[in-house]
């Protein structure tokens, strides 16, 4: 029996709300339901240099993140995170100010979580890589945005294993497929509600791509060392060509991720961590053939209230098109904290993607605010 994408959606939303009223029904009045979180808002200016001429593009733009969670007991809560930020590229040669900003919903889910095992289901980010979002500096992740598994609507689990050789361990696995419902639309509708007739990685009536990964750290022989390995497979039905027409010779697309992470804080009053990844994928898009490579290396010092980072992401693209290319991302950021919510931070990075370099500096100022 098929069973659709909207099925599973009405579905989910059912079991949710059954969880919602029961768990709020029997909390701890004294203690849950309780709300915490933290809120960030930044001022950003970022001017680019792009091409032979150096055109020069000025942008202006705010981004803000509300992180919310409801403790509704010890073991349960209901996160949503929300961001406020450009969802469209400016163009090559106009200076932008403050334009295209928009809300999107970033994570929704309902989670459990007792210490050892856990689970959470909702609009969910799976566990797949990690310089997508964490590459030190500003400005460091775009290349390796690439293999993000974001906006799915599905389910995950984790189970955490403690050793006294390997340290702590923590088995996850996540089902899901591509977020089409209207948490995948803009509240100002810039960024328009995904549908299915796109096609695409893990955009199918169900759940059937899945990802699974393995985490460790606090290793007793290796201190400040952290690792993860990671697997996927999203499934293709088909993808639209630039004319929007479908193509059903198409694959799976496979992927297989590694990284490294080793923290060393010195008795002078640096603190270093160093960060590696390699990622391959395999039928890329779900391009038979196709395929990207990549690797990431990176540092942080930090000293009191600075720091330096520094981060380099090299991109192989192969395949049967005009789209296989060599690209190259560095960026250099330097820091520094005024107090533990104001920060300022500023960046140069150079980026060269299918044969055109382009160079950046951005400055950003920013406030954090924990409840």
């Amino acid at each position: 029996m098929k069973i659709s994408l909207i099925d599973v959606n009405s579905r989910l939303g059912s079991i949710c709300g059954a969880f919602l009223l029961t768990f709020i029904a029997s909390a701890n009045a004294e203690d849950f339901p309780a709300l915490n979180g933290s809120i960030v808002l930044e001022l950003n200016n970022r001017t680019t240099w792009v091409g032979p001429k150096h055109t020069q593009r000025n942008d202006l733009f705010l981004f803000a993140e509300a992180n919310t969670a409801l403790q509704l007991t010890e073991n349960w809560l209901v996160r949503a995170i929300v961001t406020l930020e450009p969802l469209a590229d400016p163009y090559p040669d106009k200076n932008r100010a403050f334009e295209n900003e928009d809300v999107r919903w970033k994570d929704v889910f309902i989670q459990y979580d007792n210490g050892v095992a856990g689970f959470r289901g909702g609009r969910i980010t799976a566990d797949f890589g990690f310089a997508w979002y964490g590459a030190p500096g500003l400005e460091a992740t775009t290349l390796a945005e690439d293999y993000a598994v974001w906006d799915r609507m599905g389910a995950s689990g984790w189970y955490r294993l403690q050793s006294d050789t390997f340290g702590s361990t923590t088995v996850s696995a996540s089902m899901y497929s591509l977020d089409t419902s209207l948490f995948s639309a803009s509240w100002l509708n810039t960024r328009q509600q995904k549908t299915a007739s796109r096609g695409g990685p893990s955009n199918t009536d169900s759940p059937t791509s899945f990802a699974v990964a393995l985490y460790g750290t606090d290793i007793p022989k290796l201190p400040g060392l952290s690792w993860q390995l990671a697997l996927l497979r999203q499934q293709v039905d088909f993808v639209t060509d630039s004319s929007g027409q479908r193509v059903y010779s198409v694959a799976d697309e496979k992927g297989a991720s590694a990284n490294l992470q080793q923290r060393i804080a010195f008795d002078n009053g640096i603190d270093s961590t160093t960060v590696g990844e390699v990622v391959y994928l395999k039928d890329k898009g779900g391009i038979p053939g196709a395929s990207g490579r990549y690797l990431i290396v990176g540092e942080t010092l930090r000293y009191g209230r600075w720091r330096a980072q520094t981060a380099l992401t090299t991109r192989w693209l192969d395949g049967a098109s005009a789209d296989s290319s060599r690209d190259r991302l560095f960026a250099l950021t330097a820091g520094y904290d005024f107090t533990d919510r104001w920060s300022c931070d500023a960046v140069w990075r150079q980026a060269r993607v299918f044969g055109e370099t382009a160079d950046s500096v951005r400055v950003r100022l920013r406030y954090q605010l924990p409840f």
